[in-house]
């Protein structure tokens, strides 16, 4: 879909930033001297900023409208946003902070994740050993979670028609597939290396 973006939005005495321009699906690069507003575009798209008048729009769903009738709320506007700086909690570890984008996990596969990636952190200097170790850890606990959507599709087949059953099924399948297909296709111009002790048959 197609960002339109037209806004106008006073930065200080001297300077009003006042842009337009389409977007479309693909990469787009904002570049301009320091100061130009390129991060206060994107703030205004995101919606960490207001601007003073103007429209956003992603197709045709429009995020804000400077007459005051719309302006989504940030969560709601699903754009993802990193910030020029590092937007960690200070008063939280390097662990602690790791596993606050992980709450969605159980405790189990939580600790696993931030022991990995706090392994990882060491780069060749990792131990191989412990690596492979937390990697099949997380196979087995991504495996019973697996188990657990699957029991609960089929407590939801029950209630399906023959037909609508096959269909679901089918999907569920051709999905898998699809993501199996992905998840061993390695990078283009790399080879993918796996540490001692990692499987290739993940469920």
């Amino acid at each position: 879909m197609t960002l339109a973006v037209h806004l106008t939005k006073r930065l200080h005495a001297g300077f009003v930033l006042d842009v337009s321009f389409l977007a479309e699906p693909g990469v787009t690069i904002l570049f301009g001297a320091s100061g130009s507003g390129k991060t206060t575009i994107l703030r205004c798209v995101a919606g960490l900023a207001r601007p003073d008048a103007g429209r956003i729009a992603i197709g045709d769903r429009t995020l804000f409208n400077g007459d005051g009738a719309v302006n989504v709320p940030v969560p709601d506007r699903q754009i993802g946003y990193v910030f020029q700086q590092l937007a960690l909690f200070p008063h939280l570890t390097v662990a602690r902070n790791i596993g606050y984008g992980l709450a969605g996990l159980s405790r189990a596969e939580r600790q696993a994740r931030i022991a990995l990636r706090t392994e990882l952190q060491a780069g060749n200097s990792a131990n191989q050993q412990k690596v492979g170790a937390l990697l099949d850890q997380l196979l087995r606990l991504q495996r019973r979670r697996l188990d657990l959507v699957e029991n609960e599709q089929r407590e939801l087949a029950k209630f399906l028609t023959p037909v609508q059953r096959a269909k679901y099924f089918g999907l569920q399948n051709e999905i898998r597939k699809r993501m199996e297909e992905l998840r061993d296709r390695p990078p283009a111009g790399r080879r993918r290396m796996l540490p001692p002790g990692a499987r290739r048959n993940i469920p």
